[in-house]
């Protein structure tokens, strides 16, 4: 229950509870201590004025960028939804021609808290709930599948940032052994196979 309680109050608020009668002050001043939530710098935030689609730059700590946007659902303007399209990776090996991040080439995998932390900035800035996240940012998320596949459980899981494991879907170009391990697993997620052309030499 301790666990499930900082989780959400990191995830949702970014910060260590402040006040809660479970915990003893001497607790949580030994959390805020020994423990450290880490963040993306934001380094640009773009807003369509066509849409509302926004567009924002991160970077790791590294200094790393990668992009995520926050996507508007319009077909029920009396009920205003959206979704999270977040980058597993910075750049990309796939090397597709059309794609302007495979022609950056893969920079590196993203950790697990740099791909929630996406979803964590974006419902920061929507002015409506975020009910779905799609992994097809930067990057091929069956490339960084450990990495994906945990930030998926926690994006999911109730105490973090509540999103439906059927409502999270990963964008695959066609890691097969990848996508016969997430069958095995049984996960929940939704998989989606992009595929460029049915013309194998193509």
């Amino acid at each position: 229950p301790l666990a499930r309680r900082l989780l959400a109050s990191a995830l949702r608020r970014g910060e260590w509870p402040t006040r809660d009668s479970t915990i003893s002050p001497r607790w949580l001043a030994r959390i805020r201590e020994a423990l450290h939530i880490p963040a993306l710098e934001l380094l640009d935030r773009r807003v369509s004025p066509l849409d509302g689609f926004q567009k924002s730059l991160f970077a790791g700590p590294d200094g790393a960028r990668f992009e995520s946007v926050l996507i508007p659902l319009s077909n029920r303007p009396d009920a205003p939804k959206a979704v999270a399209c977040v980058s597993s990776q910075s750049g990309c090996a796939m090397g597709c021609s059309f794609c302007a991040t495979g022609r950056l080439g893969l920079a590196r995998n993203l950790a697990p808290w740099e791909i929630v932390a996406q979803v964590a900035a974006l419902r920061h800035a929507s002015p409506a709930p975020i009910t779905g996240v799609v992994f097809m940012g930067m990057g091929e998320p069956l490339l960084n599948y450990e990495s994906v596949v945990r930030a998926a459980s926690v994006i999911a899981e109730p105490s973090g940032l509540a999103i439906a494991a059927k409502s999270i879907t990963l964008s695959t170009v066609g890691i097969v052994p990848a996508i016969l391990r997430l069958a095995e697993k049984h996960r929940a997620f939704r998989l989606i196979i992009s595929l460029t052309t049915t013309d194998p030499a193509k």
